[in-house]
């Protein structure tokens, strides 16, 4: 996939650097390949582009080209979840927003009750590790991403979770579909 089409993507490629902070972000290109076939229920295209720790995967999904596509993220355990408009939207979430696997839209309280815990955890990640916000800081300077704040960051992940459904159901080979993550 190295070509004009992936600025990002190459962008991380080519600085070694950059690739260990976005794989300490949890988005590593070494590991794009995910633990199964799968593939979109509506049948659109499914490309892996990296993975995390724990056996995740995220995929730009669509027909189109490049990095303009919506970004999916499947778990490991059968879960999966619309997770950005695009690549750059995935990129800003992931990076602003180290928390986003603890984001449940469901609970009582709702967003704004994801919203504090969020919070909370950010306050409890710079205390654990006091460069978090300077490799945040180097991450989206590199890639020329635009942090929003993370109550943003938030909506826009809720806004995208909110669209998995028809279009971005995954399915494994035994036609089994994965659960709605968050």
């Amino acid at each position: 996939m190295a070509d004009h089409a992936f600025p990002l993507l190459d962008r991380i490629r080519e600085d070694h650097e950059l690739a260990a902070l976005m794989a300490w972000f949890e988005f590593d290109l070494r590991g794009a390949d995910h633990v199964e076939f799968v593939e979109l229920a509506s049948g659109a295209r499914l490309d892996p582009v990296a993975g995390c720790g724990a056996g995740g995967t995220y995929f730009l999904c669509g027909d189109g080209t490049g990095e303009d596509r919506p970004v999916l993220y499947a778990d490991s355990e059968g879960s999966a979840a619309l997770f950005a408009d695009d690549l750059r939207g995935a990129l800003t979430i992931l990076v602003g927003l180290p928390a986003w696997q603890n984001c449940h839209f469901s609970r009582p309280g709702g967003i704004e009750a994801t919203i504090a815990e969020a919070e909370e955890f950010h306050q409890e990640r710079l205390e654990d590790d006091p460069d978090y916000g300077d490799d945040s800081a180097t991450v989206a300077e590199a890639l020329g991403l635009d942090l929003a704040p993370r109550p943003e960051l938030i909506r826009r992940l809720h806004a995208a979770w909110s669209r998995t459904l028809p279009d971005y159901v995954l399915l494994n080979e035994e036609n089994g579909s994965y659960h709605v993550l968050f």
